[in-house]
């Protein structure tokens, strides 16, 4: 997305509310363009794995990218956590969302500062 302030208007912060329901707030300056991106915030290591009840896949969940403190990650569906996840040096929290022994599928749920994202991204499990 390409964003512009004309070259009389002063500079402004312009507030974006993205799809997946992270806000940004960009600072334009008069007579600039400023192309603006949606923010990593939720990345994934795969999204298809073999329904094994082995093969685990990391979820990170970025609060910092969303201007946010604090993240949460949850499930619905197939699979299981291996474990509460842990948080990095940066703040990312990490999980690990293990594979069931057969076929499904599993919507990941995350929300910054205690509000959901509207995006679930979903991990297939099967042969």
């Amino acid at each position: 997305m390409q964003l512009a302030i004309g070259g009389q208007a002063p500079a402004a912060d312009v507030r974006i509310d993205w799809p997946s329901g992270l806000r940004q707030v960009v600072h334009v300056a008069a007579g600039t363009y400023a192309t603006v991106r949606e923010p990593a915030a939720v990345r994934l290591g795969a999204r298809v794995l073999p329904a094994d009840g082995a093969s685990c896949v990391e979820v990170v969940a970025d609060p910092a990218a969303a201007g946010a403190q604090t993240a949460a990650i949850d499930r619905s569906g197939a699979g299981r956590w291996r474990d509460a996840g842990t948080v990095d040096a940066a703040g990312a929290l990490h999980r690990w969302l293990c594979a069931p022994a057969s076929p499904g599928r599993a919507r990941i749920a995350v929300s910054f500062d205690g509000t959901p994202l509207r995006v679930r991204p979903r991990v297939r499990f099967g042969g």
